[in-house]
């Protein structure tokens, strides 16, 4: 079996967008959508309530105001959950909304373009020398504040002894606790 080719592709793609196009009658998902709400008595509280899609882009989608609508993702999100809310073609109409509306791709939101003024980076070589220098003021200027040269010395910690007298009475209550076990295993 032969791969198609890309020219088959094309036109299969163009056909279905023919098609869809022609079976929608000219009007856009948005217009569909809106006859099916306004045929069935809705308002665009109901419908927002009841897909949990923001009022502002439920209109957005109605009026084909595709600036008014977050990223394409979400915009098809959007159009399904309200087309399968009214139980109608979710596919055909993202399709129309893809075709009408928003089209296949947007390069209009993509841009490489940099804001970023360019001037206010550091070069690598200013960078590294200022560790160099950083680095050497470390090694020079270090050794000042130790002990062995005039820093101060760290106090060191240790654990003070135990007072003699509560030594003396640890030591017999030891005593005590050892002639008990001693009574006990007898």
């Amino acid at each position: 079996m032969k791969a198609p080719s890309i020219s088959n592709y094309i036109e299969i793609h163009m056909d279905t967008n023919e098609q869809i196009l022609a079976e929608s009658g000219g009007k856009t998902a948005g217009q569909v959508l809106k006859g099916q709400r306004e045929a069935l008595g809705l308002s665009l509280d109901d419908v927002s309530y009841a897909t949990r899609v923001t009022k502002a882009h439920i209109v957005a989608i109605e009026e084909n105001d595709k600036d008014a609508l977050p990223s394409r993702v979400y915009a098809i999100g959007f159009v399904r959950t309200y087309a399968l809310y009214f139980g109608l073609d979710a596919d055909f109409l993202v399709q129309l909304f893809k075709i009408k509306t928003i089209g296949r791709h947007d390069p209009s939101r993509i841009s490489m373009e940099s804001d970023v003024d360019e001037s206010s980076f550091v070069s690598a070589r200013t960078l590294l020398w200022s560790c160099f220098i950083s680095f050497m003021a470390l090694i020079l200027i270090g050794p000042l504040f130790s002990p062995k040269y005039g820093g101060q010395a760290q106090e060191k910690l240790g654990i003070p002894e135990v007072p003699a007298d509560l030594k003396a009475k640890m030591d017999e209550n030891l005593k005590t606790i050892d002639d008990i076990n001693t009574q006990s295993q007898e």
